[in-house]
């Protein structure tokens, strides 16, 4: 079973931060967002996933050879874009290469979300009805946009297509199974949005867009800096979303082992301390995440923020 992951974004609503490191390996709870998305898939029987890259293209290719190197799968294709050929352009990139199997159809998921959508009853779905594209739909008031009938169809995204305003609305997660077929429609080396070509197919044959809609899932983008440090809150001291892998959510006070914490640090709330970190005598830290190889000197103080080296991004 093949997967494509969506990760040549610029990751802007998290700059300063995205600047220096890609949103796909912005770190979650200690482990960068593209890890929790391909150790899902691979539990899901992916066992071969299509990359795009565009921004810090070096810095993904190292940590997917790192990877690699420690034998933790799935294979990987990577392909570079030039230019950002958007959602749509990056998955049809990869058309010849989903081609080249056998399987009917290939599940795109994004870089930038969190979430323990089970994409093994995600693909079930789609294989029960065999629509042109099954979407994972979640229930976040502040991004229901998707409207789907009651036998499951997806009939509206936006408002695009006047359908009814009774439907229920949902958000579109990011994660999607497309045909063979829905693929084979897509050009590659076109740029193009993958919810324009979803738009068009509902259009052309009404029904051939079905909703998936799991219940009791958690799910959230990285989004702006306030959300990521939300996130963190519902998963250290809300316990609302497992690690794939572990055997119980993290802990609120979350340091990496490699990490230095001298005794007179004061750490409160929820606190996630990345590798190779140090921080001195006096430091205080409430609500913060602080990511890798950061050196915090005596007396510094934060509340609310994200630091990186030298920034410190408050909520």
């Amino acid at each position: 079973m093949k997967a494509i992951v969506l990760c040549a974004g610029f990751g802007s609503r998290l700059a300063p931060l995205t600047d220096r490191v890609p949103k796909p390996l912005v770190p979650v709870a200690n482990r960068p967002v593209l890890d929790l998305v391909l150790d899902r898939l691979l539990m899901a029987g992916c066992g071969e996933v299509g990359i795009n890259l565009h921004h810090r293209a070096d810095q993904i290719r190292a940590h997917l050879e790192a990877r690699e190197a420690d034998h933790r799968g799935p294979g990987i294709r990577a392909v570079y874009e030039p230019e950002i050929l958007d959602t749509g352009g990056g998955v049809a990139n990869f058309r010849a290469w989903i081609e080249d199997a056998w399987d009917d159809e290939v599940v795109v998921h994004n870089s930038d979300v969190v979430t323990d959508i089970d994409v093994t009853a995600l693909l079930d779905a789609h294989r029960a009805f065999r629509p042109e594209v099954t979407v994972a739909l979640v229930d976040h008031a502040p991004t229901n946009v998707v409207a789907v009938a009651p036998d499951g169809r997806v009939v509206d995204i936006h408002g695009r297509l006047g359908a009814a305003s009774a439907e229920p609305l949902r958000t579109f997660s990011g994660v999607t199974v497309l045909s063979r077929q829905f693929l084979s429609r897509l050009v590659p080396g076109r740029k193009s949005s993958l919810i324009d070509a979803i738009l068009q197919c509902m259009r052309e044959w009404p029904g051939s867009v079905r909703g998936f809609l799991p219940e009791a899932v958690y799910w959230r983008d990285l989004g702006r800096v306030a959300h990521y440090l939300e996130m963190h809150r519902e998963i250290l001291v809300g316990g609302r979303f497992r690690l794939p892998g572990a055997d119980a959510p993290p802990q609120a006070i979350l340091v990496d082992p490699r990490a230095r914490i001298e005794p007179s640090a004061k750490l409160e709330g929820f606190v996630v301390v990345g590798p190779d970190c140090h921080i001195e005598s006096g430091v205080h830290l409430a609500n913060c995440v602080v990511w890798p190889g950061t050196h915090l000197g005596d007396a510094f103080r934060a509340d609310d923020a994200v630091i990186s080296q030298d920034l410190v991004v408050a909520a």
